[in-house]
């Protein structure tokens, strides 16, 4: 899973620093630091509480975090084909649709 480098990205393509996002979560900077480098893991309340500041809904903010190798070998095919597809979906539909509103 690269949950780090997923959470890491959107919070610079907001324009958030992680001392403010550390403080909107109630954690420390230090420990959003840790999670954004994958050497801590978030509970549910945090990815949840991450989805809501970041404006990404939980479902999709997991899906940015697979990692082919999180698939089963008999879908690899499939998901190569796809994954591309939806990929662009969303950073069309979610991510751009951030910048352009402001």
């Amino acid at each position: 899973m690269k949950f780090g480098s997923t959470i890491k990205q959107l919070r610079k393509r907001q324009g958030i620093n992680q001392q403010f996002l550390a403080d909107r979560l109630g954690i420390t900077q230090t420990y959003l630091s840790l999670l954004e480098s994958d050497q801590k893991t978030p509970s549910i309340n945090l990815i949840t509480s991450l989805s809501e500041e970041l404006k990404i809904p939980p479902s999709i903010l997991a899906y940015l975090t697979l990692n082919k190798e999180e698939i089963s070998k008999n879908k690899h095919d499939a998901f190569e084909k796809i994954n591309p597809l939806i990929e662009d979906l969303i950073h069309q539909i979610l991510l751009e649709g951030e910048n352009s509103e402001s």
